[in-house]
């Protein structure tokens, strides 16, 4: 009952709208419509509506009513926003369609197909808007992306290495991380740096207190800081107070596909990532750059072993700044807007736009391997 009183008052909201903005010939802002057929309404769905919204676009979504019934909550937020409308059945003229079909053109003046494709390196080199992943959308909105730039750069941080999340066996260890990406899965890493560092340079919090506490007696600089999510969480802007705190946020793969919302968000916090695949963002992350890069055990613990033993403190100030602006010249909303606007005033009428939908983007990258006769992107 609550999905259908959301349904109807959405649709009979945008009808309202578009009365009101035929009525007076006039719009007050660009209307995007999102046209999906055929695919899950998942949290990449609702990434795509915030980054609109952001760039300053109105949005119509145009569905077909199986999906949106399907649909968890990272759809419905999207409704949440009075600016973005539901239509079902299309509308007659937007200023851009964004459809992972490319009939659905129409009349619009601009057209971008959206590709979930992203991992082959032709993906990452050719043209369109790519733009796998950002920020988790739950703090995809101005007031947390201004605030998160803000945070200074300080030259003194209070955890020398830092990991939170999900790294459960059954979850994190799956055998097509190593199999498609060539990649230490995240289950692996973690308990290779156990292994190696525990009950010496590794630390595990069992509570937010035990971790605030660490942090404030200045016993995490020289160490391994690992949360389990599964004991506690950090949530809303105290992650990112956290995240600044940190020099290096080790950055391991999400489930299956190498990118993970966190290693975007401890770049706008000037956290440098720990990573395997540097090569899969575009521009690649650059090692001694934006990030410390590995490509196997022996040189993750190598990176780490120079992280721990200080050989990186001298470039670390610029290294937190080159973070920071990689983020914020390619994985920002604001580096979204400039791309849309791009192509909004360009002679083109078509692109693509590349978003990762997780374990979609991962079939389809399989797909892609098959049919090439390969075994990886690299």
């Amino acid at each position: 009952m609550r999905f259908e009183a959301r349904y109807v008052t959405n649709t009979l909201h945008f009808a309202t709208k578009a009365a009101f903005t035929v009525s007076h010939g006039r719009k007050t802002a660009p209307l995007a419509l999102i046209d999906l057929r055929g695919v899950a309404l998942k949290r990449p769905f609702l990434l795509v509506v915030r980054l609109l919204r952001m760039a300053g676009f109105d949005v119509a979504i145009s569905a077909d009513f199986r999906s949106v019934m399907k649909a968890g909550s990272y759809a419905l937020k999207a409704f949440d926003d009075p600016r973005v409308r539901f239509s079902p059945f299309g509308i007659r003229r937007a200023d851009i369609v964004i459809s992972n079909n490319r009939s659905r053109r129409g009349r619009a003046r601009k057209f971008l197909l959206l590709d979930f494709n992203v991992f082959p390196a032709s993906s990452r080199s050719g043209d369109g808007i790519f733009f796998p992943i950002s920020f988790h959308p739950d703090y995809l909105d101005a007031v947390t992306i201004e605030t998160v730039g803000k945070m200074p750069l300080r030259d003194h941080r209070d955890i020398g290495i830092f990991f939170a999340g999900n790294f459960a066996k059954e979850a994190y260890d799956r055998p097509e991380t190593g199999a498609l990406f060539d990649l230490l899965s995240r289950y692996r890493i973690v308990e290779t740096l156990r292994a190696r560092y525990g009950g010496s340079s590794l630390v595990e919090p069992k509570s937010i207190g035990e971790l605030k506490s660490g942090i404030s007696d200045g016993a995490y600089r020289k160490k391994i800081v690992i949360c389990d999510s599964a004991l506690f969480r950090i949530a809303g802007l105290e992650w990112f107070d956290v995240l600044r705190k940190c020099d290096f946020w080790l950055s391991p793969p999400g489930v299956v596909q190498p990118y993970c919302h966190n290693t975007v968000e401890a770049m706008a916090a000037g956290a440098i990532p720990i990573l395997q695949y540097p090569s899969y963002y575009a521009p690649p992350l650059r090692h001694g750059a934006e990030c410390i890069a590995f490509t196997e055990v022996q040189g993750l613990l190598r990176a780490v072993d120079a992280i721990l033993e200080g050989r990186y403190e001298e470039g670390l100030p610029q290294m937190r700044v080159s973070a920071r602006d990689y983020f914020n010249n390619w994985l920002s909303p604001a580096a979204f807007a400039r791309s849309i606007k791009e192509f909004m005033i360009s002679e083109r009428r078509e692109s693509r736009l590349l978003i990762c939908q997780n374990t979609l983007s991962v079939a389809l990258f399989e797909q892609t391997l098959k049919s090439s006769g390969k075994s990886s992107s690299q």
